[in-house]
């Protein structure tokens, strides 16, 4: 659960040569309409339909009905007491959440 408590996931992906990364489409915009980098409300906020538009074929099946997208570069980094993070160009940022312990079975 991305933090937020609002259930987000996030799918990291490259933006090239990367089946469930960025679509053509994805990559012109970033490129060429906009120049680099805009503000989350003028990018294209691309839901399953218009990613199966531009050739993510199974976007619905792997993410689900509800699932969105809105490409971002980011870059993972280390601070100085070794937490892992995740920061997006446009300043979000987060630590990557520690694995919940699995269960186990005591053994008697």
């Amino acid at each position: 659960d991305a933090a937020g408590g609002m259930g987000f996931k996030l799918q990291l992906a490259s933006c090239e040569n990367d089946p469930d990364g960025w679509t053509p489409q994805e990559l012109a915009e970033y490129s060429g309409n906009t120049g680099g980098w805009v503000s989350d409300s003028q990018r294209t906020w691309r839901k399953g339909e218009k990613y199966e538009e531009e050739g993510f074929s199974d976007f619905r099946d792997k993410f689900g009905a509800d699932a969105f997208g809105l490409h971002h570069r980011c870059y993972l980094h280390l601070d100085s007491q070794d937490n892992f993070w995740l920061s997006a160009e446009d300043g979000c940022e987060g630590k990557v959440a520690q694995p919940r312990p699995k269960f186990r079975m005591p053994f008697f």
